[in-house]
């Protein structure tokens, strides 16, 4: 109870606290987590620009919300080393008439963070309201297994809300092939409610990965890790066929590994899709994340303001997007690329998008608009896709 009080604090009063988890309800430790520290000197001017660039359409969540059984995924490229990644399937089958079978998987992974999780799900219900689920990871080591629990409460057929706990690597201490082992155990617990109706959709969603301490004796390592999250995502109708599309997420994680880094973060965003004028439809749209690292060192903020729109016709797609872009702290924690206190990115995309009867592919190609005629004007590009059945 007291990490929710702790959370619930946090919301409230830090004043300014990526991405808008996938599958928050299955979020926890995972053992790439002790790689490498987040670190500032990672993130650069043009990172977010990225980030945003390569979201799925708001309109995609809708579909992948109401399918039984649904494919998306989305991969962009971050620099000549590094892809965001963003994959994730479900597939549910009922056994008996109060008995389903779930298969869940998803890679989230990008210079934030990594997650990526293969889940087995049985949900059993009591009647048609509620249920009790059961679902864990199998892996070919038994100290990465993770178990957990669920109970889900269904008022209506469109709307889910879902009480869980994970117990991450539950048998490490005692199944361990190697020599690392917990002194305190993660676990994960939290609440999700999702809502979702014909081209609208609501989700809220909250966790809090206790503090869990990781010891490594052959290196004499110790590694200290919790994270508290919050995340709101909408679509709604405002009216005709014009939607408002919000999303919103607030990260506080501190890690530990000989240095120790405490990351905030507060990510915003609005969306206005549907206008259509000069031929095609528009979608204008602002987004604002604030991000601060604290270390031994010192302390590095990052402030993004990035206005957008985008111009649809038929399968073409056309997008312009502007980063106003803020960093301060010192400059040896900072990246190389960021040797100015403020500065301005500009980016032109330039998309298609193919639909079948039960998929849709999306091409992305984006270019640096400051450096048009040069050999850095090309950004890069992401491949998207979505499929149900």
């Amino acid at each position: 109870m007291m990490y929710f009080v702790k959370f619930i604090l946090i919301i409230f009063f830090f004043q300014s606290s990526f991405a808008y988890e996938i599958f928050p309800e299955y979020g926890s430790l995972i053992a790439s987590e002790v790689d490498e520290l987040q670190a500032a000197n990672k993130i650069d001017s043009e990172y977010q620009s990225d980030v945003l660039t390569f979201q799925k359409p708001f309109a995609w969540e809708t579909i992948w919300l109401q399918s039984k059984n649904a494919f998306d995924l989305s991969v962009g490229s971050l620099s000549g080393k590094r892809f965001a990644i963003e994959n994730r399937l479900k597939i549910r089958q009922e056994l008996f008439e109060n008995l389903d079978f779930n298969f869940i998987y998803f890679d989230q992974s990008h210079l934030e963070e990594k997650s990526l999780a293969h889940l087995l799900e049985i949900n059993y219900w009591l009647n048609s309201r509620w249920a009790m689920a059961v679902y864990g990871e199998v892996s070919t080591q038994k100290s990465e297994d993770d178990v957990g629990f669920a109970l889900i409460y269904k008022p209506l057929e469109y709307w889910e809300n879902r009480l869980f706990y994970t117990a991450t690597d539950f048998s490490r201490n005692q199944r361990n092939e190697l020599s690392d082992r917990f002194q305190k155990k993660p676990a994960s617990f939290g609440f999700v409610s999702r809502w979702t109706k014909t081209q609208e959709f609501f989700e809220w969603a909250i966790r809090s990965d206790k503090q869990s301490q990781w010891f490594f004796p052959d290196q004499n390592k110790l590694h200290i890790y919790t994270k508290n999250y919050l995340g709101f995502k909408s679509r709604n109708k405002v009216f005709d066929h014009k939607y408002l599309n919000f999303q919103l997420s607030l990260t506080e994680r501190y890690e530990e590994i000989v240095e120790n880094v405490e990351f905030l973060k507060g990510e915003y965003q609005f969306q206005l899709e549907g206008w259509s004028f000069w031929q095609g439809q528009w979608l204008f749209g602002i987004q604002y994340v604030d991000r601060i690292w604290r270390q031994n060192m010192g302390e590095v903020r990052h402030k993004n303001l990035l206005p957008h729109l985008w111009w649809k016709k038929m399968n073409w797609q056309l997008g312009y997007e502007t980063t106003l872009f803020s960093a301060k702290g010192p400059s040896g924690l900072r990246s190389g690329l960021d040797t100015k206190s403020f500065k301005s990115e500009h980016r032109l995309n330039i998309g298609y998008e193919y639909k079948f009867d039960k998929a849709s592919w999306r091409w992305l190609f984006t270019f640096d608009v400051d450096r048009l005629g040069s050999s850095e004007s090309w950004e890069g590009g992401s491949a998207q896709l979505i499929t149900w059945f």
